[in-house]
């Protein structure tokens, strides 16, 4: 099932650096990345298409744009490799995806704005948790698109264009098969595969990516040990790696982090967040995660950041935050596996009252940089936790705590 939109702007080589931004063909923009990036053309495109204010509200740009960005900033490790394998072809890895955020993205925008080197964009959706709900999901007026009979159990060890009406429900059958098939520009095809299994289960099934992308990882809590095999691998592969972390602002800085579209004043903003949170910030605890692997991790302010209001009158922006490493750092030791915690013998009663999922991502066996990120993490927000050994002490000091 392809959608083909035709691409009404033509090649316009060395003519496009005198349009407007929002004339502008982003295909013919590559050949002047160095000097002027396509993501700042692209959101050009999408202020002047959306309104800048109207754009930060509208779940379906955020995950394509912030690829884009990705490809943009960082061409030489990320689209480099791939144009010297010469076969047209860009695989993308969506770690962790949900249908309801990433699954409700515009791939046309990717489509779009792809480098004219490759022909097909291979976008793999692992999807562990496929119908999770991942915060408010808004179109593009800025009201809520609302969902019916999805599963509640979600894929165990085992999206996509959606100009969804917020009229009507949607279901499990209706985000699938909006999700996964092919989005067409002029010459370039991005072809959206759905996985509804973990990273680890499907890893090996899937061509090696020319980049990873995770939204909203939130590692290391307990609760996401699994992502430590994750990190290892695409660390261990020198695979270009992107996280975007979500944070948690007022409505005055969330308009300013708006308003200031990725700049300075923007990471000023966010980085202030990191250093009054610390371990409370999604972005701070998921750097500092990475970091303790031996990697270098670059941050900055988003460009495309999505917010939307929690409801105690202050303001969720995903993406407010984007976390790019590629591989460890030379010279450092290997990484060392611990045990998996164990049960005491009189704790079963006890585990069999607790939550499932928690305590399957308890008995995932998690690597010395993990373990000690969790620790410090609880020194801060978990003081509990600190002696926590076996599964039961876990459990119990989790009670009543975000892990």
């Amino acid at each position: 099932d392809e959608d083909e939109d035709e691409d009404e702007d033509e090649d316009a080589g060395e003519g496009n650096q005198h349009m407007m931004p929002e004339q502008q063909s982003l295909t013919g923009a590559w050949q002047d990345n160095a000097q002027t990036p396509v993501w700042k053309v692209l959101q050009q495109q999408l202020m002047a298409q959306y309104g800048q204010g109207q754009l930060a509200h509208y779940t379906a740009v955020t995950v394509p744009a912030t690829l884009v960005w990705a490809m943009s900033a960082q061409e030489q490790k990320i689209l480099e490799p791939a144009r010297r394998d010469g076969k047209g072809e860009l695989n993308i890895h969506l770690i962790g995806s949900t249908y309801l955020y990433e699954g409700l993205s515009d791939w046309s925008i990717l489509a779009r704005a792809s480098p004219p080197d490759f022909h097909t964009v291979n976008v793999h959706l692992i999807l562990g948790t496929p119908f999770q709900r991942d915060g408010k999901v808004q179109d593009k007026t800025g009201e809520s698109i609302h969902f019916d009979d999805l599963p509640s159990v979600q894929a165990k060890l085992q999206p996509s264009f959606a100009q969804i009406s917020p009229k009507k429900k949607y279901g499990a059958k209706e985000l699938r098969s909006k999700t996964c098939r092919s989005f067409t520009h002029g010459s370039t095809t991005v072809k959206v595969h759905c996985h509804e299994k973990l990273y680890q289960n499907v890893m090996n099934e899937v061509p090696t990516p020319h980049l990873a992308f995770m939204s909203n990882p939130g590692f290391p809590l307990p609760y996401r040990r699994f992502y430590d095999a994750v990190l290892i691998d695409l660390l261990e592969k020198s695979i270009p790696s992107v996280i975007s972390a979500q944070q948690g602002l007022t409505r005055n800085k969330m308009e300013e982090l708006v308003a200031a579209k990725g700049d300075r004043h923007a990471w000023s903003i966010v980085d202030a967040t990191m250093k009054n949170e610390l371990w409370r910030d999604e972005a701070y605890q998921c750097s500092e995660t990475v970091k303790s692997y031996g990697a270098n991790v670059n941050l900055q302010a988003s460009p495309f950041p999505y917010a939307y209001e929690r409801g105690d009158g202050d303001w969720i922006v995903k993406n407010a935050v984007i976390e790019f490493f590629s591989g460890r750092a030379a010279g450092p030791s290997n990484i060392e596996m611990l045990a998996t915690p164990e049960n005491g013998i009189d704790d079963e009663h006890v585990i069999e009252k607790a939550d499932q999922e928690f305590v399957s991502s308890l008995r995932v066996p998690v690597s010395q940089p993990f373990a000690q990120a969790m620790r410090t993490w609880a020194q801060q927000e978990a003081k509990g936790c600190l002696h926590a050994g076996t599964v039961k002490d876990w459990v119990e000091c989790c009670k009543g705590i975000s892990c």
